[in-house]
């Protein structure tokens, strides 16, 4: 618990370092051309970033790493009631970390916004926003972070079988230890 909670005063200390950093210089006026076409290029990928709910997904991203973190240090502990206490904390800590973490959601849109820009041409950002708009865009874009945490996948990235991946699974959700988890976690919608 003293480790994750450390790293927790890490993140958060980083995170303080980071808000303060100093803004970049200004750009040269002498790369007005491609700076104009980068501008062109930002603008459309702020713009597919602004179609994915921001906010909820980056907070469920760090939701859900906190309680990975959490979980193996609460799961650990074999009193009901000091696991339930453990649990209780835990989402006190997390209910107060959450409006720092909330307000760092701009700059991490930005943050995707100029990698997005960086890998895609402007007819490919184009092409983006447009897709996204879509019904089956907004579709897409709004299962991308489940998509990406489903378990299925996760283990087949990591090789492991399909089916003892699902054997795993339904095996982990009989256990006494990770119904509680799931029981807590469902509660907090993580």
């Amino acid at each position: 618990m003293r480790v994750f909670l450390a790293s927790v005063s890490l993140l958060l200390a980083s995170s303080a370092a980071i808000a303060a950093a100093p803004p970049p210089p200004p750009a040269s006026p002498t790369a007005a051309a491609p700076a104009a076409l980068a501008d062109e290029r930002l603008d459309l990928a702020r713009r597919f970033v602004a179609l994915r709910d921001q906010d909820h997904e980056f907070i469920t991203l760090v939701r859900q790493g906190f309680w990975s973190g959490a979980m193996p240090f609460v799961t650990a502990i074999t009193d009901d009631g000091k696991r339930a206490t453990a649990i209780d904390q835990m989402t006190n800590l997390f209910a107060k970390l959450e409006p720092t973490i909330r307000k760092r959601i701009p700059a991490v849109s930005e943050v995707y916004a100029r990698a997005y820009a960086a890998k895609f041409s402007t007819a490919e950002l184009a092409e983006l926003v447009a897709f996204g708009s879509t019904p089956t865009g907004k579709h897409f874009l709004s299962n991308m972070l489940a998509l990406e945490a489903d378990p299925t996948v996760s283990a087949a990235a990591m090789g492991v079988p399909a089916q003892r991946a699902a054997r795993t699974t339904e095996k982990r959700q009989g256990s006494s230890t990770l119904s509680s988890t799931v029981r807590y976690g469902s509660r907090l919608n993580c």
